[in-house]
């Protein structure tokens, strides 16, 4: 549902602290994978799928993740098991 993840994206956004300092057009991205209680809580550690490969970039990231919780609820009421978050830097 492109809606759920613009939801979660805004959430993490929101919680993200990170200056951007570069003035290149380039757009690094950052990819986790997380798992998730009905509750919304992580279950588990956050894994890093693919790095932005700017780790101060990527640990805002993750730590913006960690401090999102609890995720909210689908449409369905319920909070998807797992979610692949993709976060671009620039976004």
């Amino acid at each position: 549902d492109p809606n759920y993840a613009s939801k979660v994206s805004q959430k993490i956004r929101a919680n993200t602290t990170y200056v951007v300092s570069d003035a290149s057009s380039a757009n690094p991205t950052v990819e986790f994978s997380i798992q998730l209680f009905p509750d919304g809580s992580l279950r588990g550690p956050i894994k890093k799928l693919k790095s932005s490969g700017v780790i101060a970039f990527d640990q805002a990231v993750e730590k913006a993740i960690d401090k999102s919780q609890p995720f909210p609820r689908d449409k369905s009421g319920e909070v998807p098991a797992s979610l692949t978050i993709i976060h671009r830097m620039k976004d």
